[in-house]
């Protein structure tokens, strides 16, 4: 007998001693509440020393606000004989010794010994995975805010295919409510016609890590509910989470960008076709090449927009026994310079039947004055425009055998014997609202000599930049490649300035028509 007794007290102190090594908050209560053990623990979870809470009542460590029910919720487990284990979803909580209460979770297991039947409390403080959990729940909170204010419709999909979020954007665009959204595969929102190839192609982007971004290039479409089907862009974004790998797809409808992206294009084809068909015309208004070669024994043209129509022009006509050349600037370039050429050789062919016969010095006054007067820019000093024409006109005498030169603000350069010689203009241009409206040009005679070549350009080869230190191409530069290569025939001259101003400008952009012309008598 007593070798039995003695194995219960061993029995009885090993599991004494298991008790009070647990990590938990452990008590044992008889069935009437009161405590017969408590754990070192126990303090410091509660605050009450071991001494304090031994004969005392568990209700003790209940919240005032519902110990008044404890003791039927004690009667109620005591006669069942089942263990309820921790955490079996049941909210709870504790009251310290200073009153202050926290979350817990509580496991019950009945005891029967020989004293009778008692309960071992195990008691666990779970407020810092409470405010974990509480953490996650804000910050799930938010992500769904943050789903929701977004303008695309978004969702997450699992790496089966399934939908496991919608915001309320994806069911406004899609007509399927966030019920239905649920658990359903992504496919079904890709057109019949597509759906049994996506799958390749989500398993093909689960196997990256890239995001893939809203408008990569891609031409997509999606199906609503009512199998309507609509262009989208679609922009992917891996999601690595505790359950798995996720993606979080955005989609764009991009119906009436389409539409507007169409509509633009057709206003540009008007456009463009507009516009080409004015190059059809300005380069018809253009002198024919062979009316040229009628007037000079050897020349050359290099008439090149910066746009499909410029605002560079020559003109040309015969004049009693001589001929006429002329080559301008007008203000701008593109559709306005274009406009402008069209007024200036007007101006120039009025001025042509009012003008006395070889008076080059009144053609230029009249041109001057009809281009003011058809702008508009002849009666006051201010005005909303200010357009006009930088030009060069010359007239060959076939019975004088000279050369006469007027230029508005545009000079004309000589060569001759291995030089070149610049002839300077009158410093105003044609047309422009400060110019006089009496403005006198001045003419030069320039004596014709055997082998000699004059040209005439527009500034937009001088003016523009390139070369290693990106500075404008220049006057100086521009006698210089006229001098180098004043031995070459002019159709070759030509070639050389093309060809130089090509490989000066290098990757600039072209700042304005470039118009240079070349001939000899």
């Amino acid at each position: 007998m007593n070798v039995q007794n003695d194995k219960k007290n061993e029995n009885e102190q090993w599991l004494l001693a298991l008790l009070e090594s647990a990590p938990d908050a452990t008590l044992i209560v008889d069935l009437k509440g009161i405590i017969h053990f408590a754990n070192k623990q126990m303090e410091s979870v509660f605050g009450y020393k071991n001494e304090e809470l031994i004969g005392e009542n568990v209700d003790m460590l209940v919240p005032q606000a519902i110990r008044a029910h404890h003791p039927k919720m004690r009667e109620s487990f005591n006669q069942t004989s089942s263990v309820r284990e921790m955490g079996a979803d049941i909210v709870l909580e504790g009251e310290r010794k200073g009153g202050s209460t926290f979350p817990i979770e509580v496991s019950l297991s009945p005891i029967e010994t020989d004293k009778g039947k008692f309960i071992a409390t195990a008691i666990r403080d779970v407020t810092k995975r409470r405010q974990a959990e509480q953490k996650i729940i804000e910050r799930e909170r938010w992500f769904r805010s943050l789903l929701e204010s977004t303008p695309d419709a978004t969702l997450i999909v699992d790496h089966n295919g399934e939908i496991q979020l919608a915001n309320r954007q994806a069911e406004v665009l899609f007509g399927y409510s966030k019920e239905e959204f649920m658990g359903a595969n992504v496919d079904m929102l890709v057109p019949s016609s597509m759906r049994e190839h996506h799958h390749k192609k989500r398993e093909s982007f689960h196997q990256k890590t890239a995001v893939r971004e809203m408008g990569s290039g891609l031409e997509l479409e999606g199906e609503r509910k009512d199998g309507t089907t609509f262009p989208i862009e679609v922009s992917l974004s891996p999601i690595e989470a505790e359950n798995g790998h996720h993606v979080c797809a955005s989609i764009r409808d991009i119906t009436e960008r389409r539409l507007a992206e169409k509509q633009l294009n057709d206003a540009y084809n008007v456009i463009k076709s507009s516009i080409n068909y004015a190059a059809r015309i300005q380069r018809a208004t253009l002198p024919d090449h062979t009316t040229l070669e009628e007037g000079f024994s050897e020349h050359f043209v290099l008439w090149e927009p910066r746009d499909t129509v410029g605002g560079d022009f020559y003109w040309n006509k015969n004049w009693g026994d001589g001929f006429l050349l002329a080559l301008g600037d007008c203000t701008g370039h593109g559709v306005p310079g274009a406009f402008m050429t069209l007024l200036s050789t007007g101006a120039l062919e009025q001025a042509l039947i009012k003008c006395p016969e070889g008076d080059l010095s009144y053609l230029a006054h009249k041109t001057h004055q009809l281009l003011q007067a058809t702008l508009g820019q002849d009666k006051s000093a201010k005005g909303e425009s200010d357009d006009g024409v930088e030009i060069g006109i010359c007239y060959f005498s076939q019975s004088k055998q000279t050369l006469s030169f007027v230029g508005a603000h545009f000079p004309i350069y000589e060569g001759y014997e291995g030089e070149i010689n610049e002839i300077k203009s009158t410093k105003q241009a044609m047309g422009y609202r400060h110019v006089p409206s009496n403005q006198q040009y001045i003419v030069h005679e320039i004596p014709l000599k055997k082998g000699a070549n004059y040209y005439l350009t527009t500034d937009g080869l001088i003016d523009q930049i390139g070369g290693p230190k990106r500075v404008s191409f220049g006057r100086k530069r521009f006698k210089a490649l006229l001098k180098d290569t004043l031995h070459l025939p002019l159709q070759d001259q030509k070639k050389q300035i093309s060809a130089l101003l090509k490989d000066y400008q290098g990757d600039e952009k072209r700042r304005d028509d470039v118009s240079v012309i070349g001939f000899s008598i």
